[in-house]
């Protein structure tokens, strides 16, 4: 398939699949002013996606309960998201995901999938 064919196709594919919109955020180490780092999390881009909630567990550690939720992110082909990303619903700034995995590169796809897991406080 050529490239043109594959970029018209997934651009089809995302306005009509994707629906929600989020930020992306990277990690980043700033310079401190004393000598120091500190890490930081920049907001990389705001793209449309979808997201499709795969499981939901709770389990008992300790005398508490940990809930987690595990999801998948359908964004365009090119996007830059990668592990170790977090992911901000627009409008919904107390949820939180971190990416896991993503299957860009794999093969000639017209969308990516991303892995994700949601952070709760």
């Amino acid at each position: 398939m050529s490239p043109q064919l594959r970029e018209r196709l997934s651009y089809r594919f995302v306005s009509r699949l994707c629906t929600d919109r989020i930020e992306i955020h990277r990690s980043v180490l700033d310079q401190d002013g004393m000598g120091g780092q500190t890490m930081t999390w920049r907001k990389i881009a705001t793209i449309p996606a979808r997201l499709v909630n795969k499981s939901d567990m709770e389990a008992l550690i300790g005398e508490g309960v940990k809930a987690t939720a595990t999801w998948e992110c359908f964004v365009h082909s090119s996007a830059d998201v990668r592990p170790h990303d977090r992911v901000y619903l627009v409008g919904d700034p107390e949820r939180t995901f971190d990416v896991i995995g993503n299957d860009q590169g794999q093969s000639e796809l017209l969308i990516q999938k991303v892995g994700l897991v949601e952070r709760y406080a």
